[in-house]
């Protein structure tokens, strides 16, 4: 063999060529001494495995699912897969060459499984109707997570083929493409004002770009990202929220709950004029791409305040640079989406429309005679609201003759939001919900709401003196 080998090396893999043993094995005879034939198949498999990587040689080994001599079958059996993918040959796996540092088969995990009988099955998606190439689309993406003790944060990919069918019958793969698809991310304002595509701006001042308009995706990019929402949340208190892209229960509770609890609650109708929201379970349930929500977040976001910087790589060498507050959504596939915003119109039983209002970007304010949920209270506003941000929604209502009228309010699981209405100023508003705040000189420099985004200091918000560290 190490001749045989060192000829390969001669003839192709000094010439820059790589070499694949693309099937390899050895047979169980199951004779009176197996213990000794097995001693005696580790050793073969070893040796191969080392001399194979010892010389840049990647390896195949072959399973043909066969554990016994019936009908002359040549036993290369090692997974059961008749039987939950058991380990029925041990002594191979045992075998088979470890380098330092690498696991090599001691943890077997079945990730994603792409079922044949799709594959050939007539009329599937999975089928290229052009019988000349035969080619067939059931790509999958795997998150693969760093291996316990990695102190360089890599991780293992397996990948195999399994055949769980009784009978006759074989399993192939071939052909297959493996692609890294890296540490992509997307990016989501809630304090940008622009409708335009989503694009990116070279600074004057460094080699960083600054990104701008809202992305609807329209290259149709379908691999999972992270999801960055730049928007500042009360902890602890219910604020309005509207997303453009679906997330799943866990996916809000990592991003939003942490180590705290999060709660969130969705629209589910009006009746009367009684806009009724209802708790969402998070162990079944998530966040539905466009529609209202309010949600009650237990955690600081991962990039705290607006003095936080924050890069992440965009395009062709490009690197975009971002301030916080950011919370980062793990495995996002991004929308496709067209428009900015999202309407969603009701009726009362009176017939008056009521209209909630959401928006992906920041509309500059909410109008008098709308409704808003900030820091854990709903405010009807009797003037313009310029605390308004986007990824949040207002809601109107009005008669046959669009003259506004009066809402109630239900929030299913949290008596403290139930029915909180009728501010009657927009200023009332302002200083409950966020808290004018000024300097010691009497100049206003901004709202409560959005104090991580001041300079070190003393303020005075609502009477008190508050110091920003």
């Amino acid at each position: 063999m190490k001749a045989f080998f060192n000829k390969a090396v001669t003839t192709w893999s000094n010439k820059g060529l790589g070499i694949v043993i693309g099937e390899w094995g050895v047979t169980n005879r199951n004779t009176s001494n197996p213990d000794k034939v097995h001693e005696n198949m580790s050793y073969y498999c070893n040796f191969l495995t080392k001399e194979a990587h010892d010389r840049g040689f990647s390896t195949f080994v072959w399973d043909n699912n066969q554990f016994n001599n019936e009908n002359g079958r040549e036993n290369y059996g090692i997974f059961d897969r008749r039987n939950s993918m058991t380990v029925n040959a041990s002594w191979i796996l045992k075998g088979i060459n470890k380098p330092e540092g690498l696991k090599g088969y001691e943890d077997i995990s079945i990730k994603h499984c792409v079922n044949a009988g799709k594959i050939f099955a007539e009329s599937n998606p999975y089928e290229d109707k052009d019988v000349d190439h035969r080619k067939y689309d059931s790509s999958v993406a795997v998150l693969v997570k760093a291996d316990e003790g990695s102190k360089t944060g890599t991780g293992t990919l397996y990948i195999g083929a399994g055949k769980k069918a009784n009978g006759e019958g074989y399993a192939f793969f071939d052909n297959f493409q493996l692609f890294y698809m890296g540490n992509k991310e997307w990016y989501l304002d809630a304090t940008n004002t622009s409708k335009s595509e989503f694009t990116t701006t070279k600074n004057d001042n460094d080699n960083y770009h600054t990104p701008s308009g809202i992305n609807h995706n329209p290259d149709h990019y379908e691999y999972p990202v992270t999801y960055n929402i730049r928007r500042y949340f009360n902890v602890g208190n219910w604020e309005s929220l509207i997303l453009p892209c679906t997330l799943t229960g866990d996916q809000v509770k990592q991003t939003f709950g942490g180590d705290g609890e999060v709660k969130l609650s969705a629209f589910k109708e009006v009746n009367g004029t009684c806009v009724y929201f209802q708790t969402v379970d998070l162990d079944n349930e998530g966040i539905v791409a466009g529609k209202p929500y309010i949600i009650k977040v237990g955690k600081e976001a991962d990039i705290k305040t607006k003095g936080d910087k924050y890069t992440f790589p965009w395009g062709i060498n490009q690197t975009v640079k971002v301030n916080g507050p950011i919370y980062q959504v793990k495995g996002v596939v991004p929308p496709t989406f067209d428009g900015n915003g999202v309407t969603i119109e009701d009726k009362t039983s009176a017939g008056d429309k009521v209209q909630f209002y959401g928006f992906y970007y920041d509309p500059g304010a909410a109008p008098a005679g709308a409704y808003v949920v900030n820091n854990g209270n709903m405010y009807h506003l009797s003037s313009d609201w310029n605390s308004f941000v986007g990824t949040s929604w207002y809601v109107t209502i009005t008669d046959a003759d669009g003259h506004a009228k009066a809402l109630s309010f239900s929030f299913d699981g949290d008596s403290s939001t139930t029915a909180i209405e009728n501010v009657t100023r927009q200023e009332d508003a302002a200083v409950q919900t966020d808290g004018f705040v000024y300097n010691l000189s009497g100049q206003r420099v901004g709202t409560r709401n959005n104090m991580s985004n001041l300079s070190s200091g003393i303020y005075v918000v609502a009477g008190k003196k508050v110091v920003v560290k």
